[in-house]
């Protein structure tokens, strides 16, 4: 039983050798030959019990076919002579011989070491910068900055300082927060963002805070969710006041204090007098049928055609861009493509009623209230006072209001340990 299963293992062994000789004849070349003669059966043993390595070995009549590598086979030639065996050689195949095919070309094997030299020589230099983030700010803007910066296409992959030109970005482009430049490959990456209009930031819930009023008026209403109330409803309170603490004084008579995220609404009557004017003379911008279209071409940090003196902040211009990277199949070519649109406008003095210029000034009131008041937290508007002055330029108008807002404010205690 043991001598079966090592027989078992010896075959399965072969059998693997054989699909691996097979497997690296069709990659690296093999040769398939006959061989004929008295002592062949002789000379196939021998072969198979020595070093060299033989497979696909078939008989017909008494010609046996076999395969070999390249390498071994003028080695088999030779000891198939010493018993009297002749031997032809009847395929040759793999990538060997096919590159062999070609050892004397010596214009692809310049081609090749071309190519790879290329291909060094260009991962040394950047190729491409590509700017992401930006809504507002027009691309070529950032690019222009870049620039100036030293980091364009064209420059080695170590000829420019990152840190100080992300610097340099900020501060050259105001409407920038913030800026990364990364390189990957022959690639730049710049990622910005945009300055926005924040809110104020929540103070985080583990951190103690009061509840001060934003506006001067009268207490209306308290709810206080954390905190120690410290006026009475109806109280009047003055902007800045703390009006929940977040200091509470624990229960007993031992003085001792907790410090609490203090939270509440507080809503406040208070009163606010605002001036609007509307003059007769307006001047509108009106488009006048002009347009024109400016393509140009950016490489190596330099531009090339379409080029113009046209200023596009200028205040009758309304002005957009755009900027791609061109491909040919599929692959990026180092250079952009910037078009830009202008579309002109003539200002045009138009002198209006008094009647028009009311209802334009109606306007303005109606847009401050919904603006900047109703759009408040609890903001409701209680009364409200309308004086016109209308002069010879014009109509003017005193709007006084009495209004109800939610006014709190959280303001961190600041805790010395």
């Amino acid at each position: 039983m043991k001598n079966a299963k090592q027989a078992g293992s010896s075959c399965r062994a072969e059998v693997i050798g054989v699909e691996s000789r097979r497997m690296t004849g069709v990659k690296m070349g093999y040769v398939t030959f006959t061989a004929f003669g008295v002592y062949c059966a002789d000379f196939i043993n021998d072969l198979v019990n020595s070093e060299h390595c033989i497979y696909d070995v078939t008989a017909e009549s008494d010609i046996y076919t076999l395969k070999t590598a390249p390498h071994n086979y003028p080695a088999i030639s030779r000891k198939a002579r010493t018993f009297g065996v002749r031997t032809k050689v009847i395929e040759r195949g793999g990538i060997y011989f096919r590159i062999r095919r070609h050892r004397n070309r010596f214009g692809i094997l310049f081609g090749l070491l071309a190519f790879f030299g290329i291909i060094v020589l260009m991962s040394n230099f950047i190729w491409d910068v590509n700017v992401s983030g930006n809504e507002q700010v027009g691309t070529y803007r950032i690019l222009e900055q870049l620039d100036k910066s030293g980091i364009r296409p064209g420059i080695g992959i170590h000829a420019y300082n990152g840190n100080l030109a992300e610097l340099e970005l900020l501060i050259g482009v105001d409407d920038l927060a913030w800026a990364s430049i990364e390189r990957s490959g022959s690639r730049i990456n710049v990622k910005v963002s945009e300055r926005l209009e924040a809110d104020e930031e929540d103070i985080p819930q583990s951190r103690p805070t009061n509840v001060v009023s934003e506006l001067s008026g009268q207490l209306i209403r308290a709810d206080v969710y954390r905190g120690e109330l410290l006026y009475q409803e109806g109280s009047g309170i003055v902007a800045g006041d703390v009006v929940v603490s977040g200091i509470v004084p624990l229960p007993g008579e031992s003085g001792e204090v907790s410090y609490v995220h203090a939270d509440a609404v507080l809503l406040i009557e208070t009163t606010k007098s605002v001036d609007f004017y509307q003059p007769f003379s307006v001047t509108h911008r009106s488009k006048n049928g002009r347009h024109m279209n400016n393509t140009s071409i950016v490489f190596l940090g330099r531009r090339f055609g379409g080029e113009t003196q046209i200023n596009p902040c200028a205040d009758h211009i309304d002005y957009s861009e755009r900027v791609y990277t061109p491909k040919v199949l599929g692959f990026p070519l180092p250079l952009r493509v910037l078009e830009q649109d202008y579309t002109f406008r003539d200002r045009v003095e138009v002198i209006e009623s008094p009647t028009v210029a009311r209802e334009q000034l109606d306007r303005q009131i109606e847009l401050y209230e919904a603006n900047f008041i109703l759009a408040l937290d609890s903001a409701e508007i209680m009364a409200r006072q309308v004086e016109y002055f209308p002069d010879t330029d014009g109509v003017g108008a005193l709007v006084r209001y009495v209004y109800r807002v939610n006014a709190a404010m959280k303001r961190e205690i600041m805790i010395v340990e």
